[in-house]
C-alpha cells in the first residue's frame, strides 16, 4: 500500500512539473511583468528553466509601442542581433538576472548607443545602477520569487507549489499579522544563511563587505534576532511579527527578500546603491553604514514609516498592476 501512494505521488509531482505553465499574480513578481510583455518569452517555462537560450525570432515583428523583454544576460546579443533590424519604436524592459545594467551587460562603448536608439522609447531594468543623465532608464524591482518553487528541482524553501498557491499561502499570512506599529521594535535577519555576495559577480569586492560580516555588526547591536534556516512560509510567519527587516546585496544589487518583506509590512533596512532611486516613497530606510541602526534611530523610523503594512500608497506599488502601469504609460507616449 505505501509502495502505491508513493507511486502516485511521484506521477503527481512528475505531472505538475511537465504541465504547470506559467502564471500571473498580484503581488509585483519578475514574470509577472514579464507575460505582459509583447515580445521575448515564447518558450514555456520548463524549457525557459532548463537552458538559457537567446533566440532572435521571438522578437520578429515589433510594433510601435511594444514592450519588449530581454533577459539581462542577453542585452547584448539583442543589441547586435535584433536591434539594428526593428522598424518600430517600443519599450524596453531588462530583467530576471543578477546581473546590473548597465555595468555587467558588457555593452562597452555601445551603451550610449543603445540607450540613445531613436527605436528605444525607454528602458525599464532590474539591478538598474545607470547613473548617467538620459531620463529614458527606470528602475524595475525583482520583486517576489514565486518561479523557483513553481518551476524549478531540489528546493530547499518549501513543497513544490504553483505561483497562485504560494501567492494565496502569502496572502493567508498577512490576514494574521499586526499592524507594523504594533510589532516587534527589531528585525529578523535570515540572510547570513547563504552568502551569495561572494557569487559570480563577486559584490564582496565591489562594495568591500559580505553577508558574514554584515551579520556580526547587526549582531553587535542587540537589535535583531536570527535562528536557523527554515521553510519559507515559516520565515515569512516570523518575520511578520517584526517591525523591521535588513536586506543586504546578494549576488545582483536588489534582493527578493527585500520586496517580500515590504509585502509582509516591514519597514526595510538597506545599504545605500545605485538602487536608492528605486525605493522613493515606500517604507525603506537607506542607511550609509550598519552602524546607524540603532535604538533611537529604530524608534525614528517607525515613527515614520508607522502604517508601512495598512498605507495604501505603500500597498499599491508592491504590485504588478502599479508597475505595469508605469510601462504601459511609456508605451503610450513613444
Amino acid at each position: 500500500m505505501i509502495r502505491q501512494i508513493f507511486f502516485f505521488l511521484s506521477l503527481f509531482n512528475l505531472a505538475f512539473t511537465e504541465e504547470l505553465g506559467w502564471q500571473a499574480s498580484e503581488f509585483i513578481w519578475d514574470f509577472g511583468v514579464i507575460l505582459s510583455c509583447d515580445k521575448g518569452l515564447t518558450q514555456c517555462p520548463k524549457q525557459y528553466f532548463a537552458k538559457d537560450q537567446f533566440d532572435p525570432s521571438s522578437y520578429a515583428g515589433i510594433q510601435k509601442g511594444d514592450i519588449v523583454w530581454v533577459k539581462s544576460c542577453f542585452i547584448k546579443q539583442f543589441y547586435k542581433k535584433v536591434l539594428p533590424h526593428v522598424k518600430n519604436r517600443f519599450v524596453l524592459v531588462i530583467s530576471d538576472g543578477d546581473e546590473s545594467f548597465p555595468s555587467n551587460s558588457h555593452l562597452g562603448k555601445h551603451l550610449d548607443r543603445l540607450i540613445k536608439h531613436k527605436m528605444i522609447g525607454h528602458i525599464f531594468a532590474q539591478n538598474c545602477d545607470y547613473q548617467g543623465s538620459s531620463s529614458k532608464v527606470s528602475h524595475l524591482p525583482i520583486g517576489v520569487d514565486f518561479h523557483t518553487m513553481a518551476y524549478k528541482e531540489g528546493v530547499s524553501w518549501g513543497a513544490k507549489a504553483s505561483p497562485q498557491e504560494q501567492e494565496q499561502a502569502l496572502k493567508e499570512v498577512l490576514n494574521e499579522l499586526k499592524p507594523t506599529s504594533l510589532r516587534k521594535k527589531r528585525a529578523f535577519v535570515d540572510f547570513q544563511h547563504s552568502n551569495t555576495m561572494n557569487g559570480s559577480f563577486n559584490r564582496e569586492k565591489e562594495f568591500g563587505e559580505n553577508r558574514a560580516t554584515i551579520f556580526e555588526t547587526l549582531k553587535n547591536t542587540g537589535l535583531i534576532d536570527y535562528g536557523n534556516r527554515m521553510a519559507r512560509l515559516d520565515l515569512w510567519k516570523t518575520k511578520g511579527q517584526y517591525a523591521f527587516s535588513i536586506s543586504p546585496h546578494g549576488n545582483g544589487l536588489d534582493c527578493h527578500r527585500t520586496w517580500e518583506d515590504l509585502i509582509l509590512g516591514c519597514i526595510v533596512i538597506v545599504k545605500t546603491s545605485p538602487l536608492d532611486p528605486l525605493y522613493k516613497d515606500l517604507p525603506v530606510v537607506i542607511v550609509k553604514n550598519w552602524e546607524e541602526i540603532t535604538e533611537e534611530n529604530l524608534q525614528k523610523w517607525l515613527d515614520q514609516y508607522k502604517d508601512a503594512f495598512t498605507n495604501p500608497s505603500f500597498r499599491e506599488k508592491l504590485t504588478n498592476a502599479y508597475w505595469l502601469n508605469k510601462i504601459k504609460k511609456a508605451a503610450k507616449t513613444i
